[in-house]
């Protein structure tokens, strides 16, 4: 584990960190040169060059909070219908190429939460629908159901989906399919074990099923 986050924070925080500097130097000569839409855009490349290294660093340290078990839930009464459009909303701005359609079940409308930290979860998985996906468009079905005394939220996409025997490992904190510094998607490894510890934390569960024919399907669920 511990060559493994050697390794990832190495290539994660090599890519982002190298093109910031490139960007400030790039800007400071197009600045002497006055050259403003150039450095307006440099400026935006540098914000989400930023805004990837916190995310980053909030994943290292919800982590270490999930272990240390001093996260912190506030839940109430929410909208699951409100909750899952707050995640859409996000994960839009970043995969607007994503299609999500969501169908919630008469009776299921409604669970008691930490809303800020559901809408995490719900975002990492729709993240991981669009970032993993296969040669077709990537698309993430939400299904909200009531069975017996909980509420189960489905998250069926149509990616590359997860080896059988990989199933329950991808749970793990810093565990990748792919672990090569070559691998194809970026990521620390941490998404899905800050998604499990977050469910552990409400008292619920989060697994993954390989669907027959394309693609993974996550399944969450809360007492009600």
């Amino acid at each position: 584990m511990k060559k493994n986050l050697v390794s990832m924070v190495a290539h994660e925080l090599k890519t982002p960190v190298t093109t910031m500097r490139l960007q400030v130097e790039t800007l400071q000569r197009q600045l002497v040169q006055r050259d403003t839409e150039f450095s307006h855009e440099l400026l935006s490349e540098m914000l989400e060059e930023s805004s990837r290294l916190q995310r980053l660093v909030e994943d290292w340290l919800d982590m270490s909070r999930i272990e240390a078990g001093s996260i912190v839930l506030r839940p109430k009464i929410y909208s699951i219908r409100r909750l899952l459009d707050q995640a859409i909303g996000a994960v839009r701005q970043h995969y607007p190429e994503l299609k999500i359609t969501t169908q919630i079940q008469e009776g299921a409308e409604f669970l008691k939460a930490d809303k800020d930290r559901l809408i995490q979860v719900f975002i990492n998985i729709f993240g991981n629908a669009a970032r993993y996906r296969s040669k077709l468009e990537p698309v993430c079905r939400v299904t909200v159901r009531l069975v017996k005394d909980e509420i189960e939220i489905a998250f069926q996409d149509n990616g590359i989906g997860v080896k059988e025997n990989y199933l329950s490992k991808i749970f793990d904190s810093f565990y990748q399919v792919e672990m090569g510094s070559d691998r194809k998607v970026g990521g620390t490894g941490l998404g899905l074990a800050i998604c499990r510890g977050i469910m552990t934390a409400h008292g619920g569960r989060i697994w993954a099923e390989r669907n027959k024919e394309t693609g993974t399907t996550f399944k969450l669920r809360l007492a009600v």
